[in-house]
């Protein structure tokens, strides 16, 4: 009897036992090298980055083959051609820090959306200069002002289309600096090329008029 009360006494002494916790045995052990699956590239941002870094380098580099000419036969001297190149960049270097403040007040989209318009329009409106004005002097002042305000749209959607394709393809940032890379450098070669074609079948104002629309529509 007594052994028998020893007995029963070490079994109780031995405690309660607990049920396993909630996913116990389930675990994934980070050393077995399973990884989560990458996100899939958005396509259409992708398009949308891509189409953007190319008109808007296009916009840029494709006067370079005409403008000069132009210029001098307004009665200028070729310094003027080249602050006129100069407040594009001027304007982007100037305005591109506002975007970040922006974005957070407004949103990325309706920015890259109106800033997209804007700078296709500036590009038409600086075709048309030729037909707003004979005066020399409004002209040029014109092609500053299209100028800048291309510059600054310019810095507006090229900004934030990539923070959006940048946020959007997390751990392929490398890529999507490659796609912005790659389409940016085809509109500084493309530019002069297409510049100068559409300038030699129509004029000053085709080039502009048909890729500010391209970048409209």
């Amino acid at each position: 009897m007594q052994s028998a009360a020893v007995e029963g006494h070490g079994q109780q002494s031995a405690g309660p036992t607990f049920p396993p916790h909630a996913g116990e045995g389930t675990s994934t052990d980070p050393a077995s090298g399973a990884s989560p699956p990458r996100p899939s590239l958005p396509v259409g941002v992708m398009i949308l980055l891509g189409i953007q870094q190319f008109a808007a380098n296009m916009l840029v580099s494709f006067p370079g083959v005409f403008l000069p000419k132009e210029i001098e036969q307004m009665g200028f001297q070729s310094g003027v051609t080249g602050l006129l190149f100069a407040c594009f960049p001027v304007a982007v270097f100037v305005s591109s820090p506002a975007w970040a403040f922006l974005s957070r007040k407004i949103g990325k989209l309706p920015i890259v959306y109106v800033a997209i318009v804007l700078e296709g329009l500036c590009g038409v409106l600086f075709g048309l200069a030729y037909v707003m004005t004979e005066e020399v002097h409004h002209r040029l002042a014109i092609m500053f002002l299209t100028r800048t305000c291309q510059g600054i749209a310019a810095s507006a959607a090229g900004t934030l289309v990539l923070a959006i394709a940048m946020e959007k393809a997390r751990d392929r940032e490398a890529m999507v600096s490659g796609v912005s890379m790659t389409f940016m450098s085809l509109g500084f070669v493309l530019g002069p090329i297409v510049g100068g074609a559409l300038y030699a079948a129509g004029g000053f104002a085709l080039p502009f008029v048909s890729v500010g629309a391209a970048v409209m529509s």
